[in-house]
C-alpha cells in the first residue's frame, strides 16, 4: 500500500495550514513526494495543496504530460482546512520510473504546477475579496 495513514495526512495537512494561516511562504504551504520504496511496482506521487473544483484532472493531465501512466489514485480532503492530499501510482514505460534526475523532474514539475495553481487562486480571492469590498460585480 502506498502513502502514510490518514492521521499521517490529517497532520501534514494541519501543519500546511498553519504554514499559510501564520503568513508562512508559499513554498512551504506546498508539499510534493516522489517516492520509488513505497510500493514494489510503481511509483508514488503524492501532493498536498489547496483543495479546488477540477484538481484531480488538472493533476492526472501533468502527470501524463510527463508521460506517466496513472494506475491508481487516492484522493483525501479535508473540509474544514480546504485542503487535499492525493497520492497516484505511477508508471513509465510500464515500470517504475528510474533515475534520480528523472525522479527530481517531476518532483519538481508537480511543485510548479500546484505552486501555480495556488498563484492563481490567491488572485482569484484578491480579486472577489475586492469585488465584496466595493459592491461590484464582474
Amino acid at each position: 500500500a502506498a502513502g502514510g495513514t490518514l492521521a499521517d495526512e490529517t497532520a501534514e495537512t494541519d501543519q500546511l495550514l498553519e504554514t499559510v494561516e501564520g503568513g508562512g511562504s508559499l513554498e512551504n504551504a506546498i508539499s510534493v513526494t516522489v517516492d520509488n520504496c513505497s510500493d514494489q511496482l510503481a511509483t508514488l506521487v503524492r501532493v498536498v495543496v489547496s483543495d479546488r473544483t477540477g484538481l484531480l484532472a488538472e493533476m492526472s493531465a501533468v502527470l501524463s504530460g510527463l508521460g506517466l501512466s496513472v494506475l491508481s489514485a487516492t484522493v483525501s480532503t479535508d473540509e474544514a482546512t480546504g485542503s487535499a492530499a492525493n497520492s497516484f501510482l505511477v508508471v513509465e514505460h510500464g515500470r517504475k520510473v528510474v533515475g534520480r534526475s528523472r525522479l527530481a523532474a517531476i518532483e519538481q514539475r508537480m511543485h510548479d504546477w500546484a505552486r501555480s495553481g495556488w498563484l492563481r487562486q490567491g488572485i482569484q480571492r484578491l480579486i472577489d475579496r475586492d469585488a465584496a469590498a466595493t459592491g461590484s460585480s464582474r
